[in-house]
């Protein structure tokens, strides 16, 4: 709340939620200006992330299909941890949701700019690059967080814009992403 800023309400919460975090892996994507403050927190730096702004091809090959089921043990091989209820929703119109199965899935929502993509993962950049295609429609406006951390993603930066960073950082340790297989975020907005 712009009117509330200055307050030091942010600080109140945020230190509530490490207490109750405990002696867990906490992980956030901070922004620039925010960074130093995270690290006085504790908090490392593992790894820089960009969001992209391109425009869909809308081509989709043979072997992309729709999900109609949530890949569950895919995605916790991926992120680290199970989130069965967040996934489950996350398939779900308006959202679309694409896989090429045993490969890879990528999801994009409807955003301000036209669609938001993530997560998306794979098993390599070739795989990931046709899940990207596949979640926007030609000529239609999206935008990508692509982590630092997986040099294959940047084949698919190629032709985009960059409109913002932050930078990936953890404390308490580290968390079980397998950052070689992320090639968009889920969101930077829910963790």
């Amino acid at each position: 709340m712009p009117g509330r800023r200055g307050e030091g309400l942010g600080s109140i919460l945020f230190n509530a939620a490490l207490e109750h975090a405990g002696d867990r892996v906490v992980g956030l994507d901070g922004v620039v200006e925010q960074q130093p403050y995270y690290a006085r927190m504790g908090f490392e730096l593992l790894h820089r992330n960009m969001r992209w702004l391109g425009t869909g091809t809308g081509v989709r090959s043979d072997d992309v299909v729709d999900l109609t089921e949530a890949p569950h043990a895919y995605d916790e091989a991926i992120f680290g941890a199970t989130r069965a209820a967040w996934l489950d929703g996350w398939i779900e119109p308006p959202h679309r949701a694409v896989t090429i199965p045993g490969r890879g899935y990528g999801v994009s929502r409807p955003n301000e700019l036209g669609r938001k993509i993530g997560p998306l993962y794979a098993d390599d950049a070739e795989t990931a690059k046709r899940l990207l295609d596949a979640l926007v429609d030609a000529g239609e406006r999206f935008v990508i967080d692509v982590p630092a951390a997986n040099p294959a993603a940047a084949s698919l930066t190629d032709g985009l814009e960059p409109v913002f960073e932050t930078a990936r950082m953890e404390r308490g340790g580290r968390s079980r992403t397998d950052w070689d297989r992320t090639f968009g975020i889920g969101t930077l907005e829910l963790g």
